[in-house]
């Protein structure tokens, strides 16, 4: 059985890369050794509600066969979080697009060290097979858009090269998310030339510089799924993506950890975490609602009045499903935060469908208009 991957990274702020780069602010600290408790052994009030629902009482009672983990939380009058949880991290689950809101937090908390804005420009080069340099210009506020709202796996490889995986790691660690080895592009070859990437400030490229002081959390021994061992393959616990979103979207309920530093930035993130792609009116292709934020569907026509907000991002691949999302009706201030993963080798669908069905209860339990 899998145990989320927990590592301790002593981190200092080094920089690398061109001497007239902007000079980050140290800020990595020391943590302390973080270990997740145990699933609860005994029923739980959210295990009751999943067993008592006709549509997911059987994939709840042989959850461990559908590797079913769900974690909810729910905001308190007293300022603290009622915490809920169904086999959270009892088995390694792969986060597939998931991992898109660790580089989006990655990449804005780097740019507050470079001292730059979301609309400062970036360029992107690489060496083609021909010799020739493919160069991409764009923005930070860009590449968040498309990957955090139109799930584009290439806005995020390029997020994800903006801030390098071994910081990426650090940088999460350093928000309280231990357990976090994101290793790989979701499009791009892994085994590819890192890009060089340039902040333009004032007309003039300056290299953005990669932190030489961090390394990769080591591999783990084995993470099988039946035959297919992922231990190369992207690594975060269910807890710690649940944390990150609290943290962006309810800094004050984070726990450990330290949040994003540009509050403005911070209030953009969460913005984009609660678009539709349908709202881009600007994109040409754009996939749907439905497909993109699927809790986000799912929570609006169960609760169908206007002042409910839902901020998400989640995704599929390998068979599982993950969603992450925070609802809040901002009329009452009620809201609650659910992550859930499960697989589905065999139907992909139907999995989403249980997902979609989780939302709804938890909505429906402590949304809904008879709870105002």
């Amino acid at each position: 059985m899998y145990r989320a991957v927990l590592f301790l990274l002593v981190v200092a702020l080094v920089v690398t890369g061109c001497t007239s780069a902007p000079r980050p602010v140290a800020r990595f600290a020391t943590l302390p050794e973080y270990t997740p408790p145990e699933p609860a052994p005994t029923l739980n009030d959210l295990e009751v509600l999943l067993q008592n629902d006709e549509e997911i009482a059987t994939f709840a009672k042989d959850a461990p066969a559908h590797r079913l983990q769900v974690l909810v939380s729910v905001p308190t009058n007293d300022g603290g979080l009622r915490r809920l949880s169904f086999r959270a991290d009892a088995e390694y689950f792969y986060p597939a697009s998931a991992v898109k809101l660790c580089a989006a937090f990655g990449a804005v908390d780097k740019l507050t060290d470079l001292r730059a804005s979301l609309s400062s420009r970036l360029r992107f080069s690489d060496g083609a097979a021909t010799g020739k340099s493919r160069i991409m210009n764009t923005t930070l506020r860009s590449e968040l858009e498309k990957s955090l709202v139109l799930d584009d796996d290439e806005a995020h490889d390029r997020l994800f090269d903006f801030v390098g995986p071994a910081e990426l790691s650090a940088r999460l660690a350093n928000a309280g998310l231990l357990s976090a080895r994101i290793a790989e592009h979701l499009a791009a070859a892994d085994d590819r030339p890192a890009p060089i990437v340039e902040l333009v400030a004032r007309g003039k490229p300056i290299l953005v510089p990669q932190r030489a002081d961090v390394a990769l959390p080591p591999v783990p021994p084995s993470l099988l799924v039946g035959d297919t061992d992922f231990k190369t393959k992207n690594i975060v616990s269910l807890r710690d993506l649940h944390n990150l979103l609290i943290t962006i979207a309810r800094p004050d309920l984070a726990e450990r950890g330290k949040g994003l530093r540009s509050e403005a930035d911070r209030k953009k993130l969460l913005e984009l975490l609660g678009l539709l792609p349908s709202a881009l009116k600007a994109r040409a292709a754009k996939p749907a609602d439905e497909t993109a934020k699927p809790l986000h569907v799912a929570m609006m026509n169960a609760l169908p009045y206007d002042t409910i907000r839902v901020h998400e991002h989640g995704g599929r691949g390998h068979g599982f499903v993950v969603e992450n999302a925070y609802a809040i009706d901002e009329t009452t201030g009620r809201s609650a935060f659910v992550t859930a993963t499960m697989h589905g080798v065999d139907d992909d669908e139907q999995t989403a469908r249980v997902m979609r069905r989780i939302a709804v209860i938890v909505a429906r339990t402590f949304l809904s208009p008879a709870k105002r």
